[in-house]
């Protein structure tokens, strides 16, 4: 949960520069965050995108199908966090050169 806060952002802003506790509701929010060797890190945290799904599903995985996911997606992010330190590693000898 996450604070939302229910004025426009120049009013937002003109209260808080005024001392003020500017109005809020709790709300769920949708959080993805994701790395990439291109771009590092990115998030999206957003209390107001609408999700729609158009047509039928496509297929439903079984729940052995749901471990083995599971088993690959750490395994991949376990290679993804090996290829990290690598190059932090390897980014450290170069400064120590």
């Amino acid at each position: 949960m996450i604070k939302h806060f229910d004025i426009p952002t120049d009013e937002l802003l003109r209260r808080i520069r005024a001392g003020e506790n500017p109005p809020f509701t709790w709300r769920k929010c949708l959080y993805l965050e994701w790395y990439s060797n291109a771009n590092g890190r990115a998030v999206i945290q957003s209390t107001r995108l609408e999700v729609q799904r158009i047509g039928e599903r496509a297929f439903e995985l079984t729940e052995d199908q749901w471990k083995e996911q599971a088993m690959q997606s750490a395994n991949e992010f376990g290679h993804f966090m090996d290829q990290l330190g690598d190059a932090l590693e390897e980014r450290e000898s170069k400064d120590d050169a």
